[in-house]
């Protein structure tokens, strides 16, 4: 299943907001966003990625610290966080 546009709910977390929606964007044929629910866990998948949570948003923030192993994907999700960084400081 495609993953749709991240949705902005009061309830919703902007760090995992800004997650979403850089995996939106980075969506290729290679790598896909994928979502599934089973049960009470929600398990995302990112091309070979893949994280798992009680919630869309830990589950976002997850697959975000495997993004870190990859140089290129570090660099992109550094890059959609800076906004984040300077808001709390």
């Amino acid at each position: 299943m495609n993953f749709p546009p991240p949705s902005h709910s009061a309830d919703r977390d902007p760090v995992a907001i800004a997650i979403e929606k850089l995996l939106v964007e980075m969506q290729t044929t290679e790598r896909s966003f994928r979502k599934e629910s089973k049960g009470d866990s929600v398990t995302l998948h990112f091309g070979e990625l893949e994280s798992t949570g009680p919630t869309v948003d830990i589950a976002l923030v997850r697959l975000a610290n495997s993004m870190m192993d990859d140089p290129k994907l570090m660099s992109l999700l550094i890059h959609a966080l800076e906004p984040h960084r300077r808001a709390v400081a």
